[in-house]
């Protein structure tokens, strides 16, 4: 009995589907980390890990992954800044193949590399988040979902509201929001959950819960997380 148990237990594990991720970054030990934490997980297999953005389509064609995670700079053992970055890596992982997943883990928050990088990526976290966030963010990720780090999201909207030409009000009319549903949008990226923003708004918590899916339904996002929210309400200068 011990044995037919001990091989059923086998049989099931053998079946679970594992996420496969391409790791590319030039730091070492970091990578090292990462590739036994993820795989610990018992829900991703880390299939490849490359120092060099040139190699990443290669690599990504070889190994078929289900999630890229790639940084944005690297650099030789002289730490000089290599000439391919990982934006360029990621266009081409992306003209490659339209349906790739690519997260981009970093450290780097500059506007210039946001910019460039949102319209292409499917998400964004910074390398100070927790070892459950990341799963978090592959697995999300992984499920057609797009991940923005809460801190990307304050330097987006620090950007749109320094260089937007129009008003969040303008913008928010094109969408057919009302002043309502446009607070209520400002208020999530401040960080403010539900029960928190029908206590500003003296009203009831169902009603916001409501009224956010009026406005995912208006804005087009299927994906029904604050953080995918945040980041196209910034983009689209819908932040005050």
């Amino acid at each position: 009995m011990t044995v037919l148990k001990s091989q059923s237990s086998f049989q099931l594990k053998e079946k679970v589907k594992l996420i496969k991720v391409l790791i590319v970054d030039d730091h070492k030990v970091l990578t090292d980390s990462l590739k036994y934490l993820l795989d610990k997980s018992n829900e991703i297999a880390v299939v490849g890990v490359s120092p060099k953005p040139d190699d990443s389509l290669r690599m990504y064609r070889e190994l078929k992954p289900d999630v890229v995670l790639m940084d944005i700079y690297f650099y030789d053992e002289q730490r000089q800044m290599l000439q391919m970055n990982g934006i360029e890596a990621l266009k081409q992982i992306k003209d490659y193949d339209g349906n790739a997943k690519v997260l981009i883990l970093t450290s780097e928050t500059s506007n210039r590399f946001l910019e460039k990088a949102m319209p292409l990526t499917d998400g964004y976290i910074v390398k100070d988040c927790s070892i459950e966030k990341l799963i978090e963010a592959i697995k999300c990720c992984y499920g057609g979902l797009k991940i923005f780090d809460p801190l990307i999201d304050g330097v987006v909207a620090g950007e749109a509201k320094s260089n937007g030409t129009r008003s969040a009000g303008a913008n928010s009319r094109e969408y057919g929001l009302a002043e309502r549903e446009l607070k209520i949008i400002n208020l999530v990226a401040e960080g403010k959950t539900c029960k928190e923003i029908a206590a500003d708004l003296d009203l009831a918590e169902g009603y916001i819960r409501n009224m956010l899916i009026g406005i995912y339904d208006k804005l087009g996002i299927e994906s029904h997380k604050s953080t995918a929210l945040v980041a196209f309400a910034a983009k689209m200068g819908l932040l005050r």
